[in-house]
This record gives C-alpha cells, structure tokens and sequence, in this order.
C-alpha cells in the first residue's frame, strides 16, 4: 500500500497493482480498493492474465464504471483467461457482456 500511495504522489491518476492469487489494489487520490480472486479455480495458464486485467479495467473505465467495478470486471476477465492454455478461454465481447450482467452493472 505504501508504494502505491507513494507513487500516487509522482502524478498519476490511478495505479493498479495486480498480485496473482492475492487478487488487486486499485489506488487513487480518494479511494483505495482491494479487489480479491473471487474463486479458487485451477489455474492452467496464467499467460496473459494481467493483459486481459488491463483490457477490463480499462474498458470499465472508459463505459464511466467506478474503480471498484472496473476491478470487479478485470478480476472476472483475468479469472476466465487462466482456465485454458493461451489464448483459449480469453474473453470476448460476448463474455465482456456477459460479466456485465453477472456484477448487474448492465
């Protein structure tokens, strides 16, 4: 935490910190969220994960989703990426949707 909200301090917005099994941290000026793994499902491969985070938290963002959501979308995204080898279980549009209605956010 501490590293983060020192970062905080060098002029970014926003700073995620991924941490695997741990789940994440989302920092901000006014909020810090902890994000934790929401299942304990067998992880095939992680290749990718933090990428397919990214792209969630990222399109969270840009649909106006407070820090809490877009974490809650990424985790979920990152979640279903490590259940095959690759790129076979990464999310789609379909899936993205499908999230969305899972948190009730659309």
């Amino acid at each position: 935490r501490d590293a983060g909200e020192s970062l905080l301090k060098n002029g970014p917005q926003i700073i995620v910190c991924t941490r695997g099994k741990e789940g994440s941290l989302i920092f901000s000026r006014t909020e810090i969220e902890e994000i934790p793994v929401e299942n304990n499902h067998k992880v095939i491969d992680p290749t990718g994960a933090g990428d397919v985070y990214t792209a969630g938290f990222l399109a969270g963002l840009l649909l106006n989703f407070s820090l809490l959501n877009c974490g809650r979308i990424a985790t979920r995204m990152a979640g279903q990426s490590v259940k095959g080898l690759g790129r076979d279980n990464y999310p789609d549009s379909k899936d993205f949707e499908k999230i969305l209605q899972e948190l009730e956010l659309k």
